[in-house]
């Protein structure tokens, strides 16, 4: 395969999942392929009736993605358990697999719809969690798909099944200018070009960087209130206290969330709250 260059290299796997889904794209001048191994990906179309598996152990060309490579070449391909989703050049976003949380899903790649995304817009980048996936349009909108069971979507419904939503729509935050988006287990963190740091989602052990019980005294009686879910984005930007703007990536093992700079310095959620 000396005559090409990778174009995409990328794998994306769950701390609690095993490593059994990883594909990447292979370009040259002319054309576009995607390679596969695992219990994710299938060879050609009649493989998925057939149930015949690429192999576990060496990479083989997912002929029937070629379809999708003609005209529009793929800028993003990410996969995690049985889900995979990947992104073209024009904007169009694909899923394909087999999970719970997304409906309408098949081995065969379907466009996914976006409520409420404007015309001259069009999405250019995403993030998958546990059981949620976030998307970044290119005027600065941010929408998702999944579960909201521990308010990772910072929506009222239970769940975003077959339409990825605008997830700052109707709030008092609808104005902001998203740039970057960090996905990971069940919360959602996002930035803006104001340098502030957004998040929402499952808060239990604080790895949203808020105290997850607040105690007050009212009428002269201990009050507790538990914040385990964080259903609406909260800006945690002072509790940080680095510039957003270096923000290189962020990522939770469950329990503790750690924010990685580009100096290479991490901020850990559990310095806060123990």
């Amino acid at each position: 395969m000396n005559q090409f260059t990778i174009h995409h290299v990328d794998q994306v796997v769950d701390d609690e999942t095993e490593p059994n889904n990883t594909a990447f794209g292979i370009n040259s001048s002319k054309s576009q392929f995607v390679y596969g191994c695992g219990d994710g990906f299938w060879k050609k179309q009649s493989d998925i009736i057939t149930v015949t598996k690429l192999n576990d152990t060496c990479f083989d060309k997912i002929d029937y993605l070629q379809n999708y490579l003609i005209n529009d070449k793929i800028i993003k391909f990410k996969s995690q358990d049985q889900l995979c989703i990947f992104l073209t050049r024009k904007g169009y976003v694909y899923k394909m697999g087999n999970c719970s949380f997304i409906n309408n899903i098949s081995n065969i790649p379907t466009l996914i719809k976006f409520n409420n995304l404007n015309t001259s817009d069009k999405i250019i980048d995403f993030a998958i969690g546990k059981e949620h996936v976030v998307f970044l349009s290119k005027l600065n909108s941010i929408f998702g798909i999944g579960n909201n069971e521990h308010g990772q979507l910072a929506i009222i419904a239970k769940k975003s099944n077959d339409v990825a939503v605008n997830l700052l729509q109707n709030t008092n935050l609808e104005k902001l200018k998203v740039n970057k988006i960090f996905v990971t287990f069940h919360l959602t963190f996002f930035t803006t070009f104001e340098n502030e740091l957004y998040v929402c989602g499952m808060n239990e052990y604080s790895q949203s960087f808020q105290p997850f019980v607040i105690e007050s005294i009212v009428n002269g009686k201990l009050h507790v209130e538990d914040y385990f879910t964080l259903n609406n984005f909260m800006n945690v930007t002072k509790l940080v206290n680095k510039n957003i703007e270096d923000i290189k990536d962020i990522k939770c093992n469950g329990r503790t969330s750690f924010i990685i700079f580009n100096d290479s310095s991490i901020v850990n959620s559990r310095l806060y709250f123990n």
